[in-house]
């Protein structure tokens, strides 16, 4: 499973906002993403805080598809998580890729 370069910048928690990975170097010329799904595991939690019970809550909706790009709504991240994000896309030639990095809610200071 291919990481993407880099990982989403760390978010304010109970924040909402639309995330996008690009699929683009793994689409063939002239081809197209037909379906798309996204997860949310947690895959840290700081010292002191609590682990997130329903990682999967957060994401908000189905994912769209916008040319080459899968774009998710995630909400309500639980400070001190760390999540795994993974995006899975189906090609229309039947490749599957999934891609994934990590996103980081954080209060502010």
């Amino acid at each position: 499973m291919p990481r993407l370069e880099a990982n989403f910048d760390d978010t304010e928690p109970g924040s909402v906002g639309d995330y996008t990975i690009d699929f683009g170097p793994n689409v063939s010329t002239g081809g197209s993403i037909v379906t798309a799904l996204w997860s949310l595991a947690v895959r840290y939690v700081a010292p002191g805080y609590d682990i997130d019970p329903d990682p999967a809550s957060r994401l908000d909706g189905a994912p769209t598809i916008s040319g080459t790009a899968v774009i998710q709504r995630i909400s309500d991240l639980v400070d001190g998580n760390t999540y795994l994000v993974t995006s899975t896309a189906t090609m229309e030639d039947g490749e599957i890729v999934i891609l994934w990095c990590t996103l980081s809610a954080v209060a502010p200071a």
